[in-house]
């Protein structure tokens, strides 16, 4: 699943190179397969050996091809969860520098603390979009991810 939004792209660019790779076996697997399923139309005197193959051999590609979908949409339900959290993690960031660079003199008077407090409400009103605020909503939405043991290859 990866543990950071660059790791996440890294395995999404993993998968998507798999895929390119896998792509003429799993044609010619296909092919195979409708190979096959032409020797059973047409009488074939082995039809009782090929037909199972045949199943088979059209089973693991079907197996396969929703192995790698199911990996997909896990690495891109991923990918969504490490850009909210860091998009949030940005924006603590810069409301942490925000409060350490107001100077303390500056807040000795009261225009100045006027300032400065109007500084940081309109710092608070752009995190909206950046904050997690329901963590119901968030653990319904991630569940997936947040339930699924990581295997060594993760």
């Amino acid at each position: 699943m990866g543990n950071s939004l660059a790791h996440v792209e890294h395995l999404l660019k993993d998968l998507t190179s798999f895929e390119e790779k896998s792509s003429a076996p799993m044609e010619r697997a296909r092919a195979l397969s409708l190979e096959g399923e032409q020797l059973i139309n047409n009488k074939h005197y082995a039809v009782d050996s090929i037909r199972p193959k045949c199943h088979e051999l059209q089973h693991l590609c079907d197996q396969f091809t929703a192995e790698v979908g199911q990996r997909r949409e896990l690495l891109n339900k991923s990918l969504e969860l490490h850009s909210l959290l860091e998009a949030s993690m940005k924006w603590c960031d810069e409301g942490i520098y925000l409060l350490a660079s107001q100077p303390v003199d500056k807040c000795q008077s009261q225009d100045g603390a006027e300032a400065a407090l109007q500084e940081i409400e309109k710092f608070l009103e752009t995190g909206a979009e950046n904050k997690i605020q329901e963590l119901n909503k968030i653990y319904q939405d991630y569940v997936c991810l947040l339930y699924t043991s990581p295997s060594p290859r993760d």
